[in-house]
């Protein structure tokens, strides 16, 4: 059931069935939190999305690739990934389920305000990526790199580093 409740599941299993999509569950993987292929299998589009005990990030991954399918079903290749026809197919899903309540009331006005121009990602949504965070199962001492100072040292896969200047939107950061 994708550890979504009832009424959530058959919201997505009838989008699924819509855009001729195969959903499947993986394990948490540290590159991505889903992905969509057209025609994986014969005519059947392939979304995989790692397992979230996290309801509101796992269905909030699952409609950002309900809309990769859907727009690959009106356009094809004839589109950018994350272009204003993806936007706009994942606009409508998320305030479907907004309207619906499936995601918890304390997150509305900030996915509210996320799909104004959402991003390719929520994780480029710093409000949204902690808001997300605080319905975790499991707690544990995440640290944000926006929450450290400038040359704070940090570690990130058994290895030091020094937080750097911030360029647009990430972080210049050194092996220590």
């Amino acid at each position: 059931s994708l550890l979504l409740d009832e009424k959530e599941y058959f919201f997505i299993a009838k989008l699924a069935e819509r855009e001729k999509t195969i959903i499947k569950v993986k394990a948490k993987r540290q590159s991505k939190y889903g992905d969509f292929r057209p025609f994986f299998l014969g005519n059947k589009h392939l979304i995989t999305v790692n397992y979230d005990e996290n309801t509101n990030r796992l269905l909030l991954v699952l409609l950002h690739e309900i809309a990769h399918a859907e727009v690959w079903n009106k356009y094809e290749r004839k589109h950018k990934p994350h272009g204003q026809e993806w936007k706009k197919s994942f606009q409508k899903l998320v305030l479907i389920a907004l309207e619906k309540g499936f995601f918890a009331e304390e997150l509305a006005a900030i996915l509210f305000a996320f799909i104004q121009n959402p991003k390719s990602s929520h994780q480029h949504n710093t409000g949204l990526m902690k808001a997300l965070k605080s319905f975790d199962k499991e707690t544990d001492d995440t640290v944000f790199l926006f929450e450290l100072e400038e040359n704070q040292l940090f570690v990130f896969s058994g290895k030091i580093f020094s937080k750097g200047q911030r360029i647009r939107s990430r972080y210049k950061c050194a092996l220590y």
